[in-house]
């Protein structure tokens, strides 16, 4: 995820996790397109979603915000598969 980011204009210095809000059509079309290839199961974007990851970005308030929408953007491009495909946070506790 956070390589396909980057290659869609995620900076270094930016949250992959705020693009959640901030830009989600890109996250969208990533989801796409691992789905298109075949996977069966996706990640959300929420890899450094924990309030001392968030914390470095001064997000770390927003840790259930940024989750939630992680999540409903993985669920949207699944639901709209021709497959079935699962969802999985990793950060299932809001830390």
């Amino acid at each position: 995820m956070g390589t396909m980011l980057i290659q869609a204009g995620l900076e270094s210095e930016n949250s992959p996790e705020e693009w959640d809000i901030q830009h989600p059509e890109k996250v969208c079309s990533v989801h796409r397109q691992y789905i298109q290839a075949g996977s069966q199961i996706i990640l959300t974007n929420s890899f450094g979603g924990i309030s001392l990851m968030l914390g470095l970005h001064q997000l770390g308030n927003r840790v259930f915000e940024l989750n939630l929408a992680a999540a409903e953007i993985a669920r949207t491009e699944a639901d709209a598969a021709d497959h079935l495909v699962l969802v999985i946070n990793k950060n299932s506790l809001f830390v």
